[in-house]
This record gives C-alpha cells, sequence and structure tokens, in this order.
C-alpha cells in the first residue's frame, strides 16, 4: 500500500514536468484540468490507501471488507468532507489534522475539489496551469500530513 501513494505522486509530478514545457495556452488550459482531475484522484485515492494500510493486518477481515466497501462511496473530498471523515475513524485524527492544515492548503484542496466537479459536470471552472501548479503543491503537503497522521497510529 505505501508504494502506491509514492508512485501515483510521482506519475503526477512527472505530468507537471511534461506539460510545462507546452507553450500553446489553449492546449496547457486544457492539461490543467487533467491535472485537477488527477489531483483530486490522488487526494482520495491516498486517503483510501493510508486507511487500508492503517486497517490491513491488524482489523479481522469481515471488517476490511465492510471498510473498504465503505470507502467506495467517500469522494469530494473537500477539506470538510475530509475532516468529518478522518472524524468518523478517529476524533483524534481529524483534531491534528485540522491543526496541521494552513488556510492555504485548505483554500487549495477546496478549490481543486470544487474545480474538478465543475470539470466534469461542464460548468465553468477557474483552473490555470499555473495556478494548478500551485495548488497541486499544498495537495502534495496535506497528502504528507495524512501520511503522518495516520501512520503514526
Amino acid at each position: 500500500m505505501k508504494w502506491r501513494i509514492e508512485f501515483q505522486e510521482r506519475k503526477l509530478d512527472a505530468l507537471f514536468k511534461l506539460f510545462q514545457s507546452v507553450q500553446d495556452d489553449e492546449l496547457k488550459a486544457y492539461l490543467a484540468k487533467f491535472l485537477c482531475i488527477r489531483a483530486s484522484g490522488f487526494i482520495e485515492s491516498s486517503f483510501k490507501n493510508l486507511i487500508m494500510e492503517y486497517i490491513q493486518g491488524t482489523a479481522p477481515k469481515p471488517l476490511q471488507k465492510f471498510v473498504s466497501q465503505k470507502l467506495k462511496n467517500v469522494t469530494n473530498l473537500n477539506y470538510d468532507r475530509l475532516s468529518s471523515v478522518l472524524r468518523s475513524f478517529n476524533a483524534d485524527w481529524a483534531n491534528e489534522f485540522e491543526v496541521a492544515i494552513s488556510d492555504e492548503q485548505r483554500s487549495a484542496l477546496n478549490s481543486v475539489i470544487s474545480n474538478r466537479n465543475n470539470i466534469a459536470h461542464g460548468e465553468n471552472d477557474n483552473i490555470s496551469y499555473e495556478l494548478m501548479k500551485g495548488y497541486y503543491k499544498s495537495i502534495k503537503e496535506v497528502v504528507e500530513s495524512l501520511k503522518n497522521i495516520i501512520r503514526k497510529n
């Protein structure tokens, strides 16, 4: 499980690096939408992998299956939803998360999820490559905080 998060992050880092050299502004705007969707997926899959990593080996198989099934419905992990889901597992995790996340990170997380939803539903989005690059830096910090919180327990 541990390698999945790092593997996804390396792939996303490589995409950002690859897309940085694109000169066509219209193409770069479309690529920013793709990066937004991928960054949103990175948050969700990282969270789910961390939870499954936590329960594997410690929880009975039926409980692991139950949690795995419940996690399938965990989407749109903006700050409030992520904090709420963390709280449903462990109130201390949620409290640590709320203290660890800066306003900038919270804003980036909420913006990525909001823009991802707008993109998915054909609505107007407010995303550019440069903006997405900044959001992604914050998203990686959020994932790192989640790793530190969940893996230490």
